[in-house]
């Protein structure tokens, strides 16, 4: 079972998630979650997948007209988002399409860090929040207090 699988209950599926984590790490898992609900993830027009350092305002205006399109070839759209910066410009021009959900259309939005959108648009979407940073640094803080105190001075620095 995935991250994903953990976080998504495939019999009653949102309109827009939000996942919180490392795009390299997240995108495959739900290409594979995609998959095993029987969207078509290659050769197929209503699968859009979008990639961008930041997400710009003729982006989200691009993205909402390719939502309002009728599905083509598969009886749902589905969008994956994934970017480092959102900006609020575009967020606030996205935000009715997640206010009134589009019937038969799907959001994934991968970002690194939930901070980095707005409160209203944040209250539209189901937030998964997949961050590995908790545990990396639990681990290192075990590691760090296990040491001689002699090596926690040489590793501060």
């Amino acid at each position: 079972m995935s991250l994903i699988d953990k976080h998504i209950n495939k019999d009653n599926l949102h309109h827009a998630y939000l996942i919180e984590g490392v795009r390299d790490e997240i995108t495959p898992e739900v290409f594979v979650f995609l998959e095993n609900i029987g969207v078509k993830t290659s050769g197929n027009s209503d699968f859009i997948h979008v990639v961008m350092d930041s997400l710009k305002i003729k982006d989200a205006l691009n993205i909402k007209a390719r939502s309002l399109e009728r599905p083509i070839s598969e009886d749902k759209k589905v969008f994956i988002i994934s970017v480092n910066n959102f900006l609020i410009e575009a967020q606030n021009t996205l935000l009715k399409m997640f206010e009134e959900p589009i019937e038969n259309t799907m959001f994934f939005l991968i970002v690194p860090d939930s901070s980095i959108i707005l409160p209203t648009l944040l209250s539209r979407l189901n937030v998964i929040k997949l961050k590995n940073n908790t545990t990396i640094n639990q681990k290192q803080a075990e590691e760090f207090l296990k040491m001689s105190p002699s090596d926690r001075i040489a590793f501060i620095k």
